[in-house]
């Protein structure tokens, strides 16, 4: 929490808020229900995985729905793809941008990646807070704190971002295309 309120709260002024109406988050509900075949949200709940398969869900799509909205632009069709099969990116003239969601921790970056981030900070499912983008490069120069997660094939490293100051912000799709292109 140390970290968070030395690296994050300092920027939170220039993050752009964007609201989520109850009504565009049970577009995603609906969409999961029926995924699971489930009659409504009270049987998916009275099934453990329903729940944490629906929450998992929305950690992934929320963001990006979040994102479209503010972008005023279709990034991704809800309803052309798997619940099952939705990853939290997208894609921009042919270059792959991870949309990273946190809470009031720092978020937390697979090594691995080697991608531009948008980060969005959330502790409400209807409030989301669009922090800016950071290139591939500036992503991997402010991973801190790494460490390993999960075991065996599923061992992955992560590291928290600390770099918020070097977060540029962007009005639209083509001010986020320009931004991939330096």
């Amino acid at each position: 929490m140390k970290n968070f309120i030395s690296y994050v709260l300092p920027f939170r002024s220039t993050f752009h808020q964007i609201a989520v109406s109850r009504t565009e988050l049970s577009v995603l509900e609906k969409l999961v229900i029926r995924y699971l075949s489930v009659r409504d949200l009270n049987e998916l709940r009275d099934r453990f995985e329903g729940q944490a398969f629906l929450d998992n869900y929305f950690q992934k799509a929320v963001p990006m729905l979040g994102l479209q909205k503010y972008l005023k632009t279709d990034l991704i069709d809800f309803e052309n793809i798997s619940p099952d099969k939705i990853k939290p990116e997208i894609k921009i003239d042919g270059n792959t941008v991870n949309i990273i969601q946190f809470e009031d921790y720092l978020p937390l970056i697979d090594t691995a990646d080697n991608l531009p981030c948008i980060f969005i900070y959330s502790t409400q499912k209807q409030i989301l807070e669009l922090c800016g983008f950071a290139s591939a490069e500036t992503v991997k120069n402010y991973i801190l704190d790494v460490k390993r997660y999960g075991f065996g094939s599923k061992e992955t490293i992560k590291g928290s971002f600390y770099g918020f100051d070097k977060l540029k912000m962007f009005e639209s799709i083509d001010d986020l295309a320009e931004l991939l292109k330096k």
